[in-house]
């Protein structure tokens, strides 16, 4: 092992009293406001003497957050956005009618576009950018020159709101649509009317072009999305699917997909060819945060197709796989959004809000290299071959699946169980793999042919751990029947059975395979001796069941994860506790050694990883990407290959780095850092009092605790909103 063990030092993780800020950072991310932790946890980490949880709660904050930046609009409730070809520019629609041009890199408004007598409901830029589209519920559609600023043309043919508007993808045509029913398509030189369409199914609320073909879509308020020809001038179909009016539709950009998001809170992927309906994304009942609560008001596919996102009055973001239909990612926002759209280069969402506010997301995941999608059920354990080639997952779906480990393809399916398959384990040859389920029996397999070897019969109960000896002679077993039996793979034959007064999670040989240590539902994991089947040792610390133990390569080592929500560095020859680690939100269900055993990664209950530093006890980073519990973490013989199974029914493969030691550097140049009032500042006892200019005083020694109650951070009660909102900056 690369760290020392220096029992004098060992660094409490979890946050005390004598810490506010850091507390306050914390609740704040318990209540979804991100931006608010991170300039808590900054403010944290600079005082003087910053408490040893402070740069945790700095990296928890880091972690949490995917915002970019935020320019304030100063003209009130923004209900419409837009975002030019050129990456650099962008349209916001306001309630009180006033529409801003935008440069979005510096956050500066170029231009103020008045000549609306109600709220500006949708904005479009034409393809080149020189022009822009308006809609509003004053009934009218404007078009304006973006250079100047000024309106060019106005069509007043609607006689009720206009919802919204749409250039065609040559921005010669135009398209609106309105509560009265109506949709009209219109030369967007002259305002020359095309066609004009009546509705059959009431107001029509989102519009739009297909990419490709001569096809536009309107959606609904009955919940329908009609699709027409306008070349042909005739109807394609009508996709039915939604119980509530629709508030927006958007084609792929290779024109083949259209989705709609609804006020019955799900958004719907259709093929228009066919009319199928291929995803409908409302989430999953085991996701951490199962979809959206409320009405979607706007959605937008990412330039590649491969991903949309969803808007809501939930104030949630949200991140779909349009393959899948799985949610990729949730992000809070701090009102009500009314607009998405992507950046050309699909690493942004920009979104408005009912706050005033345009907020520019990280969406790019570049930790996450691979997903694996196949399984019908949770993904129990995996296990990477030994040449690193290709990767064995175990599911709820009673299968074990071969999977290409670099192009994700799934290469053998093994089928031979009839209950949820809780562990594989390639041997150490990559020739065969071992496997065992709540058939109570264990298979071992040929990886090559497919065929099953051998297969193991004694446990009376679902298998739930299984693993090899280091030279693949023997074999452990772990069982909820209260049993383990050890093995004799040449054979099947049973060579001992060790019992115990509850049932067995995990099981791991030493790397001598002369020890194996067991987990124990009471809180303890036992150290066997494999010859004499006698107990060595108990370690006991947990408060929770022990759910995996995991073994360094010199055996000195063992990393222990709990239901109790930490994780424990034991010295195996002494049994002492070295170190323990706190910062999940949920039962921890697994943990791994590095290569290099200088960190640990664990997966959580709470959907996350955290990457922990063995000999500070810091967190490193946390990563987000499963949405539900992530069941296994494994490494490869190098930090290249990490794979993590979840009860998302998917693996992951990830690039797993810490943040740079200048973590506040990083945060200042990729983050989104708010500049806390004197107001707030005061609050959060930052600071004892302001003068009339608004500058605080420092006070880092303020003795008072700040309240905990995470309600406080969407400004419901026990303090004023604007101490949980942020100050408006360009």
């Amino acid at each position: 092992m690369a760290f020392r063990y220096h029992p004098s030092t060992i660094p409490s993780i979890s946050c005390s009293s004598e810490s506010p800020i850091s507390n306050a950072s914390l609740d704040a991310i318990a209540a979804g406001n991100h931006s608010i932790a991170l300039a808590l946890a900054i403010e944290a980490n600079q005082l003087l003497n910053p408490p040893l949880e402070a740069r945790r709660v700095l990296v928890d904050a880091a972690s949490n957050s995917f915002v970019r930046n935020v320019i304030s609009g100063n003209n009130g409730d923004i209900l419409s956005i837009a975002i030019a070809n050129d990456s650099v520019h962008a349209l916001s629609g306001f309630a009180n009618g006033v529409i801003v041009l935008w440069d979005i890199i510096t956050g500066q408004p170029l231009r103020r576009m008045i000549g609306h007598g109600g709220a500006v409901t949708s904005v479009a830029f034409s393809p080149d950018g020189t022009l822009a589209l308006s809609g509003s519920t004053d009934g009218t559609v404007v078009v304006w020159n973006t250079t100047t600023g000024q309106p060019m043309r106005r069509m007043t043919e609607h006689n009720g709101a206009v919802t919204s508007v749409a250039f065609s993808p040559d921005g010669t045509l135009a398209l609106s649509g309105s509560t009265d029913g109506t949709i009209i398509l219109w030369r967007s030189a002259d305002n020359n009317i095309l066609q004009r369409f009546d509705s059959d199914h009431g107001a029509v609320n989102s519009v739009d072009f297909n990419p490709i073909r001569q096809i536009i879509a309107w959606g609904a308020e009955d919940g329908t999305v009609t699709l027409w020809d306008f070349q042909q001038n005739s109807l394609l179909r009508v996709l039915q699917g939604h119980t509530d009016s629709i508030n927006a539709i958007a084609f792929s950009s290779e024109g083949s997909l259209i989705a709609s998001g609804s006020d019955d809170k799900s958004a719907i992927l259709w093929n228009i060819e066919t009319g199928d309906l291929l995803q409908r994304l409302v989430g999953r009942p085991r996701e951490i945060v199962s979809g959206h609560r409320s009405p979607i008001l706007d959605l937008a596919f990412s330039p590649d197709n491969t991903s949309i996102v969803t808007a809501s009055t939930d104030w949630l973001l949200i991140l779909w796989d349009v393959s899948s239909g799985e949610q990729l990612r949730t992000m809070y926002g701090e009102d009500i959004i009314t607009g998405a759209a992507f950046s050309p280069d699909g690493l942004t969402v920009y979104t408005s809000s009912r706050n005033d506010n345009i907020t520019a997301w990280d969406v790019g995941m570049s930790e996450v290299i691979q997903r694996y999608r196949s399984h019908q059920g949770d993904v129990l354990s995996a296990s990477i071959s030994p040449d690193e080639r290709t990767v064995l997952s175990a599911s709820a779906d009673h299968s074990i699946i071969l999977w290409d480990i670099n192009s994700g393809q799934l290469l053998k399916r093994f089928v031979g169980h009839s209950g949820w398959v809780h562990t594989v384990q390639f041997s150490s040859n990559g020739l065969t793999a071992l496997s065992g389920s709540a058939d109570n029996t264990l298979i071992l397999w040929d990886i090559q042919t497919e065929e099953v070897i051998r297969r193991f019969t004694g446990h009376s109960s679902a298998v739930i751990a299984a693993v090899f000896s280091s030279d693949n002679q023997l074999a452990l077993s772990a069982s909820r029947d209260n049993t383990l039996i050890l093995w004799d793979v040449a054979s099947g034959e049973s060579i001992h059975r060790f019992e115990n007064e509850t049932e067995f999670p995990c099981v791991a040989f030493t790397p001598d395979s002369n020890y194996f240590i067991s987990c124990s539902l009471n809180d303890t994991f036992l150290l066997w001796d494999i010859q004499t089947g006698e107990v060595i040792r108990r370690f006991t610390g947990h408060v929770d069941t022990v759910t995996q133990v995991v073994i360094s390569s010199d055996g000195q080592w063992i990393l222990s994860s709990s239901v109790d929500t930490t994780i424990i560095l034991w010295n195996l020859t002494t049994g002492e506790i070295v170190r323990r680690f706190q910062g999940h939100r949920g039962s921890v269900w697994t943990v791994a050694f590095s290569p290099n055993e200088e960190t640990a990664l664990s997966g959580s209950a709470d959907g996350t990883l955290i990457l922990w530093d063995l000999e500070t006890g810091q967190m490193l980073r946390r990563f987000l990407g499963h949405t539900a519990s992530v069941f296994g973490v494994l490494y490869g013989a190098t930090s290249e290959s990490v794979i993590t199974t979840s009860a998302d029914n998917t693996m992951i493969r990830w690039h797993i780095e810490p943040y740079p030691r200048d973590i506040v550097s990083w945060i200042t140049q990729n983050r989104y850092v708010p500049e806390l009032s004197c107001e707030q500042r005061i609050f959060f006892h930052i600071a004892l009092d302001c003068d009339l200019a608004n500058n605080f005083l420092s006070n880092s020694t303020f003795p008072t605790l700040v309240p905990t109650d995470s309600s406080l951070y969407s400004g419901t009660q026990n303090a004023p909103l604007s101490l949980f909102t942020t100050v408006g900056s360009n």
